[in-house]
């Protein structure tokens, strides 16, 4: 007579490296759902490039950024973002200067 525990007993135990396999797979699953624009490369471009201070929520959001790393990418958007403001208004000041110039030309 047959039990049904029999079939148990000789089924194949897990092995310690079947569990390992499963982690490494559990961490590229993470990889591959971490989205984009929480990656740091994603997210250093989007500061940068086109968000500026408007992306810092993204950043304070991403898991892939400590503490320290956080602080002080929010410390150079502001020094960068600033730098930004002035530059863009000394640009601004030639640019009347210039064209006060040119209508004093023009009279």
């Amino acid at each position: 007579m047959k039990f049904v525990g029999d079939n148990l007993s000789k089924q194949k135990q897990p092995s310690p490296k079947d569990f390992s396999n499963d982690l490494g797979d559990k961490r590229l699953r993470e990889v591959e759902k971490t989205k984009w624009y929480f990656r740091p490369i994603g997210v250093v471009l989007l500061l940068f490039f086109v968000l500026g201070p408007f992306g810092l929520p993204l950043l304070y959001k991403s898991p892939k950024f400590g503490k320290a790393s956080k602080i002080i990418l929010t410390i150079a958007i502001i020094i960068y973002t600033s730098y930004l403001v002035f530059a863009s208004l000394e640009i601004g000041r030639e640019l009347y200067k210039s064209m006060e110039e040119l209508q004093e030309l023009l009279r």
